[in-house]
């Protein structure tokens, strides 16, 4: 690779880390392992999909603390190494002062020396890559530890004949599983691919911009693949990410899915 490209792999796991860092410290989303077989990504390398369990939060593990020092470690001392090995556009020394507590200002620091770094030490800088590509893997691991094999589509909206042969809305819990090719509604049997369920359970969302999380969760699923958290989308509305739209008349907050889905996009682009 030459050294623009070791430099923006660089930059791209330090990204990673510092989004996923603190992370860490909010143990109840988990990640899935399903991959969901829908027309959005038809011939595209599925992502692996994301969802919460409603699990109460449990304290963090000596695992998670092991993780951060050694990714705290290796910042600092790949920062070390910039400052003996760098120098500036005038051949002097690198004068930059860096919080050394900050995560996010020693990746801002080597992000910014990346090139640097490779341009005169390729091997350290190759061994900067490695380590910060590791270390974003296992922050992403901790953050979001497999343990679903499934993921929950909505309610069944298939019209059956209750015993006293009025016609009634199914409303079993559906749910697509990483092992199946279809998705059977376990009360009436109705079976189907993922598109055609999510299609008969979210209607047109083109019409209906505002959603409550469960459907939000199910639109970008279906259009991406991306299996999005509770936990995620309550973060982001309090981070301002995306704004809360009022609630519907069950009182559950509302969210325009065209924003979330910008997000999403973007953060995968």
């Amino acid at each position: 690779m030459t050294a623009y490209e070791v430099a923006a792999h660089i930059r791209k796991s330090l990204a990673e880390i510092v989004e996923l860092y603190d992370e860490t410290l909010i143990p109840q989303r988990v990640t899935s392992g399903v991959r969901l077989p829908t027309e959005a990504v038809d011939g595209e390398r599925m992502r692996f999909a994301r969802r919460a369990l409603k699990d109460p939060p449990m304290p963090v593990s000596a695992a998670v603390l092991d993780a951060r020092r050694s990714c705290h470690g290796d910042l600092l001392h790949f920062a070390r190494s910039v400052l003996m090995m760098c120098v500036d556009i005038n051949g002097d020394p690198i004068v930059t002062q860096v919080n050394h507590e900050s995560i996010p200002d020693l990746c801002a620091f080597l992000g910014t020396w990346a090139f640097a770094l490779a341009d005169v030490d390729p091997e350290e800088a190759r061994l900067l890559e490695r380590d910060m590509g590791r270390h974003a893997s296992t922050l992403r691991a901790t953050a979001y530890p497999p343990r679903q094999e499934s993921m929950l589509l909505g309610p069944c909206p298939v019209t059956v004949a209750d015993p006293e042969g009025n016609a009634v809305v199914c409303n079993h819990p559906v749910r697509a599983h990483a092992e199946r090719p279809l998705v059977t509604c376990g009360a009436c049997g109705t079976e189907d691919t993922v598109d055609w369920w999510m299609g008969q359970i979210l209607g047109n969302h083109d019409a209906k911009p505002l959603v409550t999380a469960d459907e939000l969760i199910s639109i970008i699923a279906r259009l991406t693949n991306e299996v999005l958290t509770h936990a995620q989308i309550r973060q982001w509305a309090a981070r301002n990410k995306i704004p809360r739209a009022g609630r519907d008349a069950k009182g559950r907050a509302l969210y325009d899915h065209v924003v979330v889905l910008g997000i999403v996009r973007g953060k995968a682009a």
